[in-house]
């Protein structure tokens, strides 16, 4: 890791959002069960595009040391809230605030977490 938002190589926000929606098409995005955008400068776009596109069997979602903000959130607890299989949850070092995590944590409220990072 090397520094608070991903590094320079990442796909950034546009790109993370186009990869998403392309993925969305393909016949093995409905049977995802774990997905990594790690260190890839995610913010306000590829959350939206994830919330429209989230696949109902993915259990364990890797968004940490990106760019997540509070409205990149509330977006993600958009998703978080409908029903899901979700197990793991990994938002470390996004600059979330407080008003970010409550959106997660209202969100989650409804099912549990095998493993949630914040921080």
């Amino acid at each position: 890791k090397r520094n608070k938002y991903g590094d320079s190589m990442g796909l950034g926000d546009s790109g993370a959002a186009f990869l998403i929606a392309a993925a969305k098409k393909q016949v093995w995005w409905s049977s995802l069960s774990s997905l990594d955008f790690a260190w890839n400068h995610l913010c306000v776009s590829a959350l939206g595009t994830l919330e429209h596109s989230w696949p109902s069997t993915l259990r364990s979602l890797c968004l940490d040391w990106n760019g997540i903000g509070p409205e990149g959130a509330m977006l993600l607890a958009r998703a978080l809230a409908r029903p899901n299989l979700l197990g793991s949850l990994d938002l470390r070092s996004n600059p979330l605030k407080d008003e970010g995590v409550l959106c997660i944590c209202k969100a989650l409220s409804a099912f549990s977490l095998n493993w949630l990072g914040f921080g």
